[in-house]
């Protein structure tokens, strides 16, 4: 690898499904992945719907999925988008501080 080529590392993605009585889709949720200027908020994107902002407490409220329903929807994601779908990596559990952190930065980076 060239000193100009960036070498980035895979985007951490929870892929999760809401009850039954909420419509019992999937959510892919980013948690490192800053959306809006409050550090609790994260990235999240639904088939139904898209992408939009929520509330990283949203894990609690919704069900882990199978690892294939994961690649799945992740490889489903990244088609819609034109993206590699080797560009995220699958996490069952997310390290909240190391993810809390990184959104706090990006925020820093927005604000100034």
């Amino acid at each position: 690898m060239s000193a100009t080529q960036e070498t980035t590392k895979p985007e951490p993605v929870a892929v999760r499904r809401w009850p039954a009585k909420e419509g019992g889709g999937l959510i892919l949720i980013f948690p490192y992945m800053a959306d809006s200027h409050k550090f609790w908020e994260c990235e999240m994107w639904e088939q139904v719907g898209g992408h939009g902002t929520g509330d990283v407490g949203i894990v609690t409220r919704t069900k882990p999925v199978s690892d294939d329903e994961a690649r799945a929807a992740v490889e489903e994601y990244a088609r819609l988008y034109g993206q590699d779908p080797a560009v995220f990596r699958l996490v069952r559990k997310v390290n909240t501080r190391a993810a809390q952190e990184a959104r706090r930065r990006q925020i820093a980076v927005w604000k100034a």
